[in-house]
């Protein structure tokens, strides 16, 4: 059975869910049809047939949201890669975030003490 969405948020699972199902006896079957695709056949198989239909849905101005990830392969290998203009260190660090090699900082200041006079 599909999971139930929040049918008052734009967007499910990144999908647009403002769209009605006219249909829901013709949906359950479709979905019976992947998870019956997915069993006998495997995931690459129903993979392969969902892309099928996107492109194939693109070819009828159909009109259905894009992917917004794909898979990543390098095809350079590292030996070939070209020479890279940054420093790298610098780079990894950024990668992992603010302060991700930073020591860990002392104790804030005592806050027992009295914020200065505005005259001061």
């Amino acid at each position: 059975m599909a999971p139930e969405s929040d049918s008052s948020a734009p967007l499910a699972g990144g999908l647009p869910t403002q769209y009605v199902d006219v249909d829901p006896d013709e949906t359950r079957e479709w979905i019976d049809s992947l998870d019956a695709l997915v069993d006998t056949s495997g995931n690459y198989r129903a993979r392969y047939m969902m892309l099928s239909l996107l492109r194939r849905a693109a070819e009828r101005n159909v009109g259905v949201p894009s992917l917004r990830s794909t898979d990543y392969i390098n095809t350079i290998s590292p030996e070939r890669e070209p020479w890279f203009p940054g420093d790298e260190a610098v780079e990894r660090c950024c990668a992992k975030g603010p302060g991700a090699e930073e020591e860990p900082r002392e104790a804030e200041e005592d806050q027992s003490q009295e914020p200065p006079s505005p005259g001061k």
